[in-house]
């Protein structure tokens, strides 16, 4: 019988392992890099949104701002700060301005204010769940130091991998189910 052979065993064991890193390790890249570009692509689409916002807000009156923001996030589907040059939020589509605590430095605004804009994807005290946010700097009726702020939950970037993942797995399953019969057939003939 096959199985009792050592050389068959010891060859399929190789093969079934060598099989099983390999997949595992072309998971974990994929799943990787499928993050990596979900998360740039919504940072992209944020930087439009961020910039077609900004040519707005020179025209809202400062007791304004709430009813803009909120406008604003019904017309760019994402959360809407702004954020005065002290880091005080003077309007948040989502959240009571007056609640909220200083932003100067939150590290996307930071960023926004020595690059013009910045980016991180972190954890919302205020709205309990993971955002990714994108910050610019803006002048507001000619005074710099302003910052628009936009973020969307990760749940989009989350589910979009969850995807990519499922499809991995299947694939790796059927790669490894073909590979495991590739070697058992090589080591049943070599043994």
């Amino acid at each position: 019988m096959t199985f009792r052979s050592p050389i068959f065993r010891k060859l399929l064991a190789s093969a079934m392992l060598l099989i099983g890193v390999t997949l595992l390790a072309l998971d974990f890249y994929l799943t990787r890099f499928t993050e990596q570009r979900e998360e740039e692509t919504v940072r992209r689409e944020l930087e439009v949104e961020t910039r077609i916002l900004a040519g707005e807000i020179n025209e809202v009156a400062p007791d304004k701002f709430e009813e803009w923001a909120h406008r604003a996030e019904g017309r760019a589907g994402t959360r809407v700060t702004v954020i005065d040059p002290s880091g005080v939020v003077l309007a948040d589509s989502q959240h009571d301005p007056e609640t909220m605590e200083n932003h100067a430095h939150r590290p996307e605004i930071l960023e926004s204010k020595s690059k013009g804009v910045g980016s991180s994807i972190r954890h919302s005290k205020t709205l309990d769940q993971d955002l990714c946010y994108l910050a610019m700097a803006i002048s507001y009726r000619d005074q710099p130091g302003y910052t628009l702020r936009l973020a969307v939950p990760l749940r989009n970037v989350q589910s979009a991998v969850s995807a990519v993942r499922e499809r991995i797995l299947f694939a790796s399953l059927v790669a490894a189910l073909l590979a495991l019969t590739i070697a058992y057939w090589f080591s049943n003939s070599l043994s």
